[in-house]
């Protein structure tokens, strides 16, 4: 059985805008409220207000920045049962032209999010709040991602300029030849091993080239 339906239309500065619908589509309650501690509880209030007979209610928000944090979490910690989702913008837009509603005001976009369960719930994305240890692990996987990814592009950048020829033979970067090019060809430690005159040729040839530049 579907429960009630809270549309909140998130404000960066300002206050959010909040309309609920019941089970079957009828306004119950309008409101607005931010996101202090008053105004949580405000948003709390309406939530312990809904029927429970007809199953947990439903909060529908956009990913308008991190103006979702707050209330996200004020919900998960006092009403774990309810469920919390997002929606994409063209898809509250889509809806708006479909009711012939094309200005934009907060309280007709809190609507348009309440009906979104009862008109396309297949479009309804659930918000994950992960451990922190999860989201820890994360952000390490983000920074490892955007150091290896520098690391390549300066290790690209050094190939070709100093051989730009070399970047046709090889094809594209990153690709299995490129990749045996840079361990066979262009490791310095193999390459002091197997030809040591060519080694110091080519360093003293990249001494002289960063006095140049």
């Amino acid at each position: 059985m579907t429960g009630h339906s809270i549309g909140i239309d998130l404000s960066i500065n300002g206050a959010h805008d909040c309309t609920v619908l019941d089970a079957t589509g009828q306004l119950v309650q309008r409101f607005t409220f931010d996101s202090s501690s008053a105004g949580l509880q405000k948003l709390e209030q309406c939530v312990r207000a809904t029927d429970p007979s007809y199953g947990a209610p439903v909060v529908i928000m956009e990913p308008t920045g991190l103006a979702w944090f707050l209330p996200c979490l004020c919900l998960r910690a006092e009403h774990p049962e309810v469920k919390v989702v997002r929606i994409k913008t063209s898809k509250v837009a889509a809806l708006r032209r479909y009711l012939k509603q094309d200005a934009k005001s907060d309280r007709l976009d809190s609507l348009t999010l309440a009906k979104m369960p009862l008109v396309d719930p297949e479009k309804l994305y659930a918000i994950d709040l992960p451990p922190a240890a999860v989201q820890g692990l994360d952000r390490m996987t983000r920074q490892l991602i955007e150091s290896l990814t520098g690391r390549k592009n300066r290790l690209q950048a050094l190939v070709g300029g100093y051989l730009p020829g070399l970047m046709a033979v090889a094809g594209k970067p990153w690709e299995p030849v490129f990749r045996a090019m840079l361990t066979v060809s262009l490791n310095p430690f193999t390459s002091r091993v197997r030809a040591p005159q060519c080694y110091e040729k080519l360093c003293r040839a990249s001494v002289h080239a960063r006095r140049r530049g």
